[in-house]
C-alpha cells in the first residue's frame, strides 16, 4: 500500500484541506478496536480530549501550528 501512488483528486487539494482529509482518516482508523490501543493509551487519549473540551480557547488551530512549523524551516 506504501507504493500506492496518491490520487492526483487528493494531491490538487489545498495542504489544509490534505491535513483536514489524513485527520478525518486517521480518526476513522482509531476508531477500530483492532488498534490495540493499551487501557493506559485510552485513558490518556481520554483525559486529553477532556481536557480540550474544557478548554477550547487554548487549542491551536492546525493551519496555525503548520504556519509556525513551515517558519521555522
Amino acid at each position: 500500500m506504501s507504493d500506492s501512488p496518491i490520487p492526483t483528486e487528493i494531491l490538487n487539494l489545498s495542504p489544509a484541506d490534505r491535513i483536514a482529509l489524513a485527520t478525518r482518516i486517521w480518526e476513522s482508523v482509531a476508531k477500530d478496536a483492532s488498534l490495540g490501543l493499551s487501557d493506559e493509551h485510552k485513558r490518556i487519549i481520554d483525559q486529553r480530549i477532556a481536557e480540550a473540551d474544557a478548554n477550547p480557547d487554548s487549542l491551536i488551530p492546525t493551519e496555525e501550528v503548520f504556519k509556525d512549523l513551515l517558519a521555522d524551516r
